[in-house]
């Protein structure tokens, strides 16, 4: 038998996949790793049976990783502290809220202010105070933070 330049080219194509693995059954699976959230792949198959039989074409297999959906709403904020008239004599206070979601929060003396003009920014922030509470991320700023109570 004469190797001709198709049946090289076959070869090399077989013996270049990656991951190709020796399975002897009807069911075949690998992992591919490497997938990024909005990406796009493409992988070609091509098989041999046990008598050197293998496929001259290929079989596409793709798929794509979903994005994840676009945040366009603030997180919400919940349990300010602290409120009402504070004991004579106070001098500090510690600022404190919880957030729905991770984020990073800052204050201003005067309302109005936008956010990318605020210039203070609370020196503990983003912290999971509760274990997972989707209403638990800990924000404050001053002296005397105390942990939050899961289940708000």
């Amino acid at each position: 038998m004469t190797i001709g330049p198709a049946l090289i080219l076959m070869a090399w194509v077989f013996s270049a996949m990656t991951g190709a693995s020796t399975t002897g059954g009807t069911a075949h699976s690998t992992t591919v790793g490497g997938l990024a959230n909005g990406g796009s792949y493409n992988f070609y198959v091509r098989c041999q049976d046990a008598v050197g039989n293998a496929n001259p074409d290929d079989y596409p297999i793709a798929f794509s990783v979903a994005s994840p959906p676009l945040d366009t709403t603030p997180p919400g904020r919940l349990n300010g502290l602290p409120s009402g008239v504070l004991p004579t004599g106070t001098t500090q206070a510690t600022l404190s809220l919880v957030t729905n979601e991770a984020a990073t929060c800052r204050y201003a003396t005067t309302p109005g202010v936008l956010y990318s003009a605020m210039t203070e920014t609370f020196t503990t922030t983003g912290g999971d105070g509760a274990g997972g509470d989707p209403w638990s991320f800990v924000h404050a700023d001053g002296l005397g933070l105390q942990p939050v109570a899961s289940g708000l």
